[in-house]
């Protein structure tokens, strides 16, 4: 585990589990399932890796750019929502940097959640966990990313509907088989680091 940076954290951080801690048995009232294009400066370097296959790739699905996918979790009691995300590793926070609220780049759904429902904040987190296992900490670009991480997320809390699904699950498997087989390791070892980072870090990079 010192050794190796292939090891992420299999616990949320310090400071993600004191929003937990702290917000866990709370009610939620609302979830809003954001998406917002890929930065510019990620979209060109994959785009340059694979000789203009990967534009190209995603061009052919009809998709004019891809996403990264994250909640904003409203609890009861509490006025500013709860981000909850996958980058190299799960994130649950109320320290939300401006962009990540709804802007002109972002784009949004609601999900339906009975006005009656006694659904928590932590039920909400164990379910995915249970349905996920080992999964829920992993992540890969191709499977285990954010999308795959909000879907499910969902499911767990039988909160995913088809229109929703359809919504936020981008093909990006097939997209990403343009990359050269060392493109993809060094991307992954890239991911890992970040999450090693954050595990020895706290909070990470």
């Amino acid at each position: 585990d010192v050794v190796s940076f292939s090891a992420a954290r299999q616990s949320f951080s310090p400071a993600d589990q004191k929003v937990l801690d702290m917000y866990g048995n709370k009610r939620i009232e609302q979830i809003k399932v954001i998406r917002t294009p890929i930065e510019k400066w990620i979209d060109t370097v994959v785009n340059i890796a694979s000789l203009g296959q990967f534009q190209s790739a995603a061009k052919k699905k009809n998709y004019d750019s891809l996403f990264h996918l994250y909640m904003l979790i409203f609890v009861e009691g509490l006025q500013n929502p709860i981000l909850y995300e996958k980058n190299s590793t799960p994130r649950l926070t109320t320290d939300i940097p401006k962009e990540k609220y709804i802007n002109s780049q972002t784009q949004m759904i609601r999900v339906p959640i009975s006005l009656n429902s006694q659904l928590t904040l932590k039920q909400f987190v164990t379910n995915a966990q249970l349905l996920m296992k080992g999964e829920y900490w992993k992540y890969t670009f191709d499977k285990l990313n954010c999308q795959d991480f909000i879907a499910r997320s969902l499911q767990a809390n039988q909160l995913l509907t088809p229109e929703a699904k359809e919504w936020i699950v981008q093909d990006i498997q097939t997209i990403g088989k343009t990359l050269h087989p060392v493109i993809q390791s060094a991307f992954q070892k890239l991911t890992d680091l970040d999450a090693y980072g954050r595990k020895i870090l706290g909070r990470g990079l």
